[in-house]
């Protein structure tokens, strides 16, 4: 059975998002910790990423890669920030926190299209987003409210940044998303590493889960970004933006299986909630494309 344009998006989406699950569990088990992770988490993603490009695209010059529009390089520039605000923000406040204010991006995308490329969301789909991010506050209400106010900023400007991020992927030429995404993590990289030369923090990783960095920067980050970042292909980009909830969600309960660390008694509520809308309005939308589809082929053959 072929899949229509919206199926193919929510296939290749999920299939990221289902990656990107076991990456805080990864990251918990890693040992590592604040530039030390933001190094080797973005050095060893930005080298599967280019050794990907470079084998996928051998026919082409490696140059020719960099030869990117305006809005590709300001892609990867806000992909490199977007990282490395994600790490800086569980780094200065609780989990909980950078959660619920992460969950605001597809509000964020949703305001970019409409401002700049005059693109509106039906009503099923600003009431999935509200309803998500009410289950991702119940997730989170037992912990939410401890960390400071530079944590909380980083995350809100994290979730501006990843709002635009999945708008932008949509404008972006095809051949220059992975190139723009590799580039934005060579950025975090070299961003981590003149932090750590300047707080004198140790990149060694003598101590660390070898096992755990090898499958969160190898495999996790990498291929789990490639994925998603194909999802604006086919999906409006605060629904690619509401589907990263699921890993929000999933997220909490793999660490709670692994580890033993409970994620509060509103978890299962709250991850219902969003599970349950999620699936809803992915229904809806399906049912819909193939009504307007099927009205499409009607109207074509009542034109013959």
């Amino acid at each position: 059975m072929q899949l229509s344009q919206r199926g193919k998006g929510l296939v290749i989406t999920l299939s990221g998002v289902a990656l990107l699950i076991p990456d805080a569990l990864a990251l918990r088990l890693s040992g590592l910790e604040s530039w030390n992770a933001v190094f080797w988490r973005s050095l060893l993603a930005s080298m599967v990423i280019l050794i990907w490009l470079l084998l996928s695209r051998r026919q082409q010059h490696p140059l020719t890669m960099l030869k990117m529009s305006v809005t590709s390089w300001v892609l990867a520039a806000i992909i490199a920030v977007a990282s490395i605000g994600f790490v800086l923000s569980l780094m200065y406040t609780s989990v909980a926190n950078t959660l619920i204010i992460l969950a605001l991006a597809p509000m964020f995308s949703a305001f970019y299209d409409r401002l700049f490329r005059q693109q509106q969301l039906p009503l099923r789909t600003w009431l999935a987003i509200l309803c998500c991010l009410f289950g991702v506050g119940i997730l989170v209400s037992d912990n939410f409210g401890n960390g400071s106010q530079t944590g909380n900023l980083l995350a809100l400007m994290t979730a501006i940044l990843m709002g635009i991020e999945f708008s932008l992927l949509a404008t972006v030429p095809q051949q220059q998303i992975w190139p723009a995404l590799g580039l934005g993590y060579i950025g975090a990289t070299l961003f981590g590493l003149l932090c750590a030369m300047l707080t004198a923090a140790s990149l060694s990783l003598a101590n660390a889960n070898l096992l755990a960095v090898a499958a969160m920067g190898l495999v996790i980050i990498p291929f789990a970004f490639m994925l998603i970042s194909q999802g604006p292909r086919y999906l409006p980009a605060p629904e690619v933006a509401m589907l990263m909830m699921l890993e929000t969600v999933c997220a909490p309960f793999l660490v709670w299986w692994v580890l033993d660390e409970d994620p509060g008694q509103y978890a299962l509520l709250g991850g219902a909630i969003v599970i349950s809308t999620l699936v809803l309005h992915s229904i809806l939308d399906l049912v819909q494309e193939r009504r307007s589809q099927a009205s499409a082929r009607t109207d074509t053959l009542a034109s013959e």
